[in-house]
């Protein structure tokens, strides 16, 4: 487990580390800070690699320049993950992990955070929905 956190600490803003935004998208953050400020959940949708998790880094480190303590984005929270194997390439993260039963009925099981040491983890999916205050419908 040290490992994987080793591993995923270049996806935080923890001890001041600047960390990769990839390409600046100005006018997606300048849309999306207008709704920032309230309770509501936002959620932000898109194809596979298309850079979400980057706008997402973009956003916080704009709030970090505004004078948002660095402590208050907990990006990546991940505790006790599932390691397991299963096939999923580079830009998965984020994606729904199904489990089949024996009855051949596909579970949602969690979602996929990614590979560290060539082995894959995800967050169980009753661990997000209580992150989230959240249950399933």
């Amino acid at each position: 487990m040290i490992e994987t956190i080793a591993s995923i600490r270049k996806y935080n803003f923890w001890d001041s580390n600047p960390i990769d935004l990839g390409y600046i998208r100005t006018s997606y953050t300048n849309k999306i800070g207008q709704y920032i400020g309230n309770k509501l959940v936002k959620v932000l949708v898109g194809q596979r690699r298309a850079g979400k998790s980057y706008i997402l880094r973009q956003i916080a480190s704009k709030l970090i320049a505004q004078g948002v303590k660095s402590e208050t984005f907990n990006s990546i929270r991940y505790y006790d993950l599932v390691e397991t194997d299963y096939k999923s390439t580079g830009g998965d993260s984020g994606g729904l992990i199904f489990i089949t039963g024996s009855n051949g009925i596909r579970y949602t099981g969690g979602i996929h955070l990614g590979v560290a040491n060539n082995k894959k983890y995800y967050s169980k999916a009753s661990n997000v929905l209580n992150a989230l205050g959240l249950t399933r419908y």
